[in-house]
């Protein structure tokens, strides 16, 4: 049988657990807290990403800001036409003419949400950037920005916001 090892005298289990004193929940503990330092100083030294950084700059196994909606906002994947310029060849262009169909265009100056911002966002959104994360007031109308884009990318025929 491939990979059995012919030992002349195997060893005995008792004595390869008094050899290994962990117990293997021990182990993977270690190797977790290992390899999530190991992420974490890659994540720190990457070039990459520094935007999403700044909001979650301590990496975790569980989620630990939004949902499907607000994750392609925070890392500027999913619907955002530049996004699918890059990974899939399409145009990049806004629906509402802007060449350029990114998350900072979207959240601040995009005229098709004109009216999401003005029901969901402080005055002053331009100015608190991190802080529409904060809000829960401002969170729901990220949201709901998502939620549409992601609905009108689906739709046979391309709807109003």
């Amino acid at each position: 049988m491939r990979g059995q090892m012919n030992w002349p005298n195997p060893p005995l289990r008792t004595e390869v657990d008094h050899l290994v004193s962990f117990d293997a929940s021990v182990i993977k503990k270690l190797l977790k807290k290992h390899i999530l330092a190991e992420w974490q100083s890659k994540w720190n030294a990457s070039a990459k990403g520094r935007e999403v950084f700044s909001l979650l700059p301590e990496v975790r196994e569980t989620r630990t800001l939004g949902n499907f909606f607000l994750n392609q906002l925070y890392t500027g994947h999913g619907t955002l036409a530049v996004y699918q310029a890059r990974f899939f060849g399409r145009n990049s262009s806004c629906q509402c003419g802007h060449p350029q169909e990114d998350r900072l265009h979207i959240v601040y100056d995009c005229p098709l949400w004109n009216d999401t911002r003005k029901k969901h966002f402080p005055k002053d959104h331009k100015n608190v950037a991190l802080g529409l994360l904060a809000n829960k007031i401002s969170k729901s109308g990220l949201e709901h920005i998502m939620r549409q884009k992601l609905q009108t990318a689906l739709s046979p025929s391309k709807g109003e916001n």
